[in-house]
């Protein structure tokens, strides 16, 4: 290859490279998860609003669901999926990010979801307080 093709075919092929890499791919940041809502006493707490606060990895993006307890103080939040560069994938090693909190009556409580947490639930514990979330 002489001098004048390799200053054509390498800026091409870092332009392709670097195109590449900027290609957003999704993948599951969190999995559906359950949360009980329970008093002090560890009774569970029917039609409570529970908020759901999750963030997107390489964008430092929160996102907000709310959904309301059943009559046996649950919810559950389906699975999160997050869209991220491909060199983020590749090399960032970052955590996802979720948190619950209810804030119904004068009373507060929250619970954070963390990796590993599949299959397991949060439990959100309500006690007198103000709410400290937006």
């Amino acid at each position: 290859m002489n001098l004048r093709n390799k200053a054509v075919v390498v800026p091409v092929g870092l332009l392709l490279l670097a195109a590449t890499l900027a290609i957003r791919v999704e993948r599951q940041a969190i999995p559906a998860w359950k949360v009980l809502v329970v008093d002090t006493d560890g009774n569970a707490i029917p039609h409570v609003a529970v908020n759901e606060e999750w963030m997107e990895f390489d964008r430092e993006v929160t996102h907000g669901d709310q959904q309301f307890t059943d009559e046996a103080g649950r919810v559950v939040f389906p699975a999160r999926v997050s869209s991220e560069m491909l060199i983020v994938r590749l090399f960032e090693k970052a955590r996802p990010i979720a948190h619950a909190f209810a804030c119904p009556d004068g009373k507060t409580g929250d619970v954070e979801w963390e990796p590993g947490m599949t299959g397991r639930g949060g439990r959100l514990v309500l006690h007198l307080g103000d709410c400290p979330f937006g």
